[in-house]
């Protein structure tokens, strides 16, 4: 078996971490998970799957948040 590169390390991003990044009320946590984010981006090893987008759709559907103001960093 070869040795895993970095390049080959995948990490999955649970809905609560973007919920978290939006959040206005924390903070703390949406600086974090912000930061998380944009690092997983540059490294182009975040991934996610259906299943979270349709969770973070709901959650923001149904606590009555526009999505197009909710996703403007």
């Amino acid at each position: 078996m070869s040795a895993m590169s970095v390049a080959d390390i995948r990490v999955f991003i649970d809905s609560n971490t973007f919920l978290y990044s939006i959040d206005q009320r924390e903070q703390s946590k949406r600086k974090f998970t912000q930061e998380w984010l944009l690092a997983l981006t540059a490294r182009n090893c975040g991934v996610a799957n259906l299943q979270v987008v349709n969770e973070v759709t709901n959650v923001l559907l149904r606590s009555g948040r526009c999505l197009r103001r909710a996703f403007l960093l």
